[in-house]
């Protein structure tokens, strides 16, 4: 890390969630923080460093007009969070294109626009840190968020590749892998799933659908979402400068718990995921 205090931009802003709780972490270590986020509503008002700007990461003139903005009004920037992002739950077989197509957009294709508007920006430095939100669901998958956990999967992949490419010239990028953090993301999901489509072959794991949508935020598992962004600044900030590729960040509820499960072997895994969430609806096996 350089001596001066970095501009940080960081996406999926909205009030209550990891992002902007990423950004209160930042703040007292950089010299400006960018929250954004699609609507400049859906964020707390401006207020100290932390700056407010409206950033869609499914639009490429939306993440290229914000990219300039800051970099006009900063010159630099040197840290990205690609923290945009929605979840997809429901079988995987029950998801028409339309909405794998929405769920890779916001969660993988927002973010490569986002690398793409960046880091260019900070190799002309030779300075700048790129990091990537994954989730512990990329270790070990389970069902029902079959769509979510494989784009996540891509973003774990995509971003230990882009670290090794982007070394050598001197940005940085990390995968931060969260596990249960409390976010209004299973609230917005739960609003926005219409459940299972008539005729679904899946029609007697429904609950078990609903059930994964909160699963994430129950409670004695989640973390508290600043105490989570606290902790995943710290390391960001303390491993930006180390020379091993591929610098994960894993923390929050049940981290611990998939990386055991990543230590052994495959199928056991996976029947110990299916066994937790693969209960079905009794009262539509009578």
């Amino acid at each position: 890390m350089h001596d001066q205090k970095p501009v940080v931009l960081i996406t999926g802003c909205s009030s209550g969630g990891i992002g902007y709780a990423l950004c209160e972490a930042w703040s007292p270590h950089a010299s400006a923080v960018y929250a954004t986020s699609r609507r400049l509503s859906s964020m707390p008002p401006a207020g100290g460093n932390i700056k407010v700007l409206e950033l869609d990461v499914t639009s490429g003139e939306s993440v290229e007009r914000a990219v300039r903005e800051v970099l006009g009004r900063e010159g630099r920037i040197d840290v990205v969070v690609s923290n945009a992002g929605g979840m997809s739950v429901g079988p995987i077989l029950d998801a028409d294109m339309d909405e794998v197509q929405r769920s890779f957009d916001t969660n993988v294709f927002g973010m490569h626009r986002l690398a793409r508007a960046t880091i260019p920006a900070m190799i002309d430095k030779r300075h700048g840190l790129f990091v990537i939100m994954s989730s512990i669901t990329a270790l070990v998958p389970g069902p029902w968020h079959g769509i979510y956990s494989a784009g996540k999967a891509a973003l774990l992949n995509y971003g230990e590749t882009l670290d090794m490419e982007c070394a050598p010239l001197g940005v940085r990028v990390h995968v931060l892998i969260p596990g249960a953090v409390r976010s209004r993301l299973s609230d917005n999901e739960g609003q926005r799933w219409p459940g299972l489509p008539a005729g679904s072959l899946w029609a007697a794991w429904e609950g078990a659908v609903r059930r994964r949508i909160v699963a994430s935020q129950r409670p004695g598992v989640s973390m508290d979402t600043r105490v989570f962004a606290e902790r995943a600044v710290g390391a960001m900030r303390r491993q930006w400068g180390r020379k091993g590729l591929g610098q994960r960040i894993v923390d929050g509820g049940l981290a611990w718990t998939y990386w055991v499960l990543t230590w052994l072997p495959r199928s056991w895994a996976l029947g110990i995921q299916w066994g937790k969430q693969g209960e079905r609806d009794k009262a539509k096996d009578d």
